[in-house]
């Protein structure tokens, strides 16, 4: 293959990135959040945060650190999926 390979990148027009830092930054990042009606974004981070901080997952730091960075307080050791958290 070679040089072809380098060659035959002229004929690309787009070039798709995903945005979620992980090629610029090495990690994962939220960058934005929806909150459906009758949740608030405070409990939702409980939530998420609460939840996820017990993973290694990349999807898991990232929600960690949001959750972490926002007035809320994480809930140690939370496993269960419902709703209100723990």
């Amino acid at each position: 293959m070679g040089y072809q390979a380098l060659e035959s990148c002229r004929a690309i027009d787009t070039v798709v990135l995903d945005k979620t830092d992980t090629i610029t930054n090495g990690r994962m990042t939220v960058t934005a959040m929806q909150v459906v009606p009758g949740t608030s974004r405070a409990g939702l981070l409980r939530y998420a945060g609460s939840v996820e901080q017990a993973s290694e997952h990349a999807v898991a730091a990232a929600v960690t650190a949001l959750a972490a960075a926002e007035p809320v307080t994480l809930t140690p050791g939370c496993m269960r999926m419902t709703w209100p958290a723990c």
